[in-house]
């Protein structure tokens, strides 16, 4: 004898309270994962005061080349918005302006013997000039390489040879090397 249970009886009367649970779950966990999203529950105001412009970075890289000449590409786009677009004359005017925070952002260190040597920069530039053109520079090649940073603030290390062809095509006029 085959036992027959009518729909709408016992088997469907259990999946439904777990159909309404498994739902019940969803929607509660859904406003708490947004509030957890939204508000982060450290408070580190005192630390970024000041510093809204400045990208993340670790205490470490603050005092590399590459990051100092990403600073001193920011700097000269400050410096343009209130100049008429005209990037300044000379790093020293960076300082002057209040457009970078301190004078060690204009001097690289040598990483052979540890000196400080201040980076060369290509005065005359401007926003409108071709983002292809490098801004500032380390003065001393090391190792046959260069790190740069151009004109749309991206930097990088590239060979001597490239270098030397955009000297030659920007006209930059470098210090004579020690």
């Amino acid at each position: 004898m085959k036992i027959k249970i009518p729909i709408g009886s016992y088997a469907v009367t259990l999946r439904r309270p777990i159909a309404i649970l498994i739902i019940l779950c969803i929607f509660s966990l859904v406003p708490i994962s947004l509030w957890l999203m939204c508000f982060d529950k450290t408070d580190n105001t005192d630390e970024m005061a000041g510093q809204e412009a400045l990208p993340k970075v670790k205490q470490r890289d603050l005092n590399s080349n590459t990051y100092k000449l990403k600073m001193i590409a920011l700097g000269c786009r400050l410096y343009a918005e209130k100049n008429q677009s005209d990037f300044p004359a000379s790093l020293d005017e960076l300082i002057k302006n209040g457009h970078v925070e301190s004078s060690e952002i204009l001097f690289c260190i040598n990483k052979e013997d540890s000196s400080k040597e201040r980076f060369i920069y290509c005065p005359g530039l401007n926003e409108k000039s071709p983002e292809d053109f490098i801004l500032a520079a380390v003065p001393r090649p090391e190792n046959g390489k260069r790190e740069v940073v151009y004109v749309d603030g991206h930097a990088a290390t590239i060979n001597g040879g490239e270098f030397q062809k955009a000297v030659k095509e920007q006209k930059w006029k470098i210090p004579s090397s020690k």
